[in-house]
């Protein structure tokens, strides 16, 4: 598109302006450590070969209990949770569900084999009081072009060396909900 404007962009916004002109909310980041070693994943484009990352998470069996730590300590009460989980993959996407579960905190997942049914019953089951659904984890689905603004937590638990990537699923959990 670029080069249909002199090779300019027509306008860029940082996320600090787009917070001040309330466009996004505010939001706090918090990077945790869960000790996963992606160093063997061998990167291609940006981008790395799915099945590694899949392995090296399930090998690494304590990222799963991380997140669940970080969520119980940060956020305020999981009950009102509304999250998105992005994950590696499919098995890592069931793996993050089961696990949830198990702990108690309600969760689902979607992929981008999801009919369309599938994921309007998941987001519907995301917007109710309380939720059916506090914790949605998708694979190859939701980076862009969706817009739930009840989401309240993102979950970034594969790793990317896109920073286009980053910015849009964190921007999945940066919209206003309407009141």
């Amino acid at each position: 598109i670029r080069p249909d404007f002199g090779g300019d962009f027509t306008h860029e916004l940082s996320l600090s302006e787009a917070i001040e002109n309330g466009h996004i909310v505010p939001f706090n980041y918090f990077g945790i450590d869960d000790d996963t070693d992606f160093t063997g994943i061998h990167w291609k484009n940006g981008g790395a070969i799915e099945r590694e990352i899949e392995s090296v998470l399930a090998e690494n069996g304590r990222q799963l209990e991380h997140v669940y730590e970080t969520l119980t300590e940060y956020v305020q009460g999981v009950d009102s949770l509304r999250g998105i989980g992005f994950c590696a993959g499919i098995n890592h996407a069931e793996r993050a569900r089961d696990y949830m579960n198990q702990k108690g905190v309600k969760s689902a997942i979607l992929t981008g084999a999801s009919t369309q049914e599938e994921r309007r019953k998941v987001v519907a089951d995301m917007t109710t009081f309380p939720p059916k659904v506090n914790l949605v984890f998708v694979a190859d689905l939701f980076n862009e072009g969706v817009d739930i603004p009840c989401v309240n937590t993102v979950l970034m638990m594969r790793p990317t060396q896109s920073p286009l990537v980053f910015i849009q699923q964190l921007g999945r959990g940066l919209r206003i909900a309407p009141v």
